[in-house]
């Protein structure tokens, strides 16, 4: 039902989509034309590589980027929280299955964007082929895809104490385009800024879920970017699960 319910709301508000998908297909195509206009290696990425980084980063950011942090925020500012308190049901279950149905539409209409962008001459994209870095690849982006989940849930529901988070979210916004590798490569990082991101699980999300598509993973690589996702996905899960507990027990919903 939840996964019909995003379905439904995206093609009701489809002007809405289209300019939200739109604003991503100028950015990126705008990386790519650039890169194009390089014509030359950037680090140890031929210009071919690098354009494929730039559309596949886009693609799986997009997808990733499926922001429920503002609705649920207005939900608990509002007292519309209660209204899912009183049922038999998973809250974050609920809009994980909703954020399903609007990242199903956003996987089409960023396919058409792929294909627009292979029109244009001189644009050259590396397809992958090789099942190996397919699949590492696939399994980094479904663990990204967990982390960026509880990172929205987990900010969202500070509105819990402050008015809708505005500050948490905006923060949490920006780190995820500027330190995951999404408009430079972490490996382009001056090599002190690499090394505190790798603390983190940011890189992992985009630019090692991208470079495992491009086949530049190596086994131990992969394993290491594994296990530092399956660590921050506990990590991040444990906070969530204070941070609902504690603001459940604090929430107050007049009129409601």
């Amino acid at each position: 039902m939840a996964y019909r319910l995003g379905l439904a709301r995206e093609l009701t508000y489809r002007v809405n989509f289209f300019f939200g998908q739109l604003r991503y297909f100028l950015l990126f195509a705008t990386l790519i034309f650039f890169t194009l206009a390089i014509r030359r290696t950037v680090g140890d990425y031929t210009t071919e590589q690098l354009l494929t980084y730039y559309l596949f980063a886009g693609v799986i950011t997009n997808l990733l980027m499926a922001d429920s942090m503002e609705q649920i925020s207005n939900e608990i500012a509002e007292g519309d929280l209660s209204n899912y308190l009183l049922r038999p049901m998973n809250y974050f279950g609920y809009w994980t299955a909703r954020l399903l149905g609007f990242r199903t539409i956003t996987l089409f209409a960023t396919l058409f964007g792929i294909f627009l962008l292979t029109l244009v001459p001189g644009v050259n994209f590396f397809f992958q082929t090789d099942p190996t870095a397919l699949l590492q690849s696939a399994t980094l982006f479904g663990m990204s895809f967990i982390i960026v989940e509880l990172l929205h849930f987990s900010v969202a529901l500070l509105a819990f104490w402050a008015n809708r988070a505005f500050g948490p979210r905006w923060l949490l916004v920006n780190l995820l385009y500027f330190l995951t590798g999404l408009f430079i490569p972490v490996d382009l990082f001056p090599a002190w800024a690499q090394n505190i991101l790798w603390w983190t699980p940011f890189p992992t999300l985009v630019y090692g879920t991208t470079k495992a598509y491009l086949g530049l993973v190596t086994k131990p690589e992969f394993v290491h970017m594994l296990l530092t996702q399956t660590v921050w996905i506990i990590i991040f899960g444990i906070i969530l699960s204070i941070i609902w507990t504690r603001g459940v027990r604090s929430y107050e919903a007049y009129g409601r």
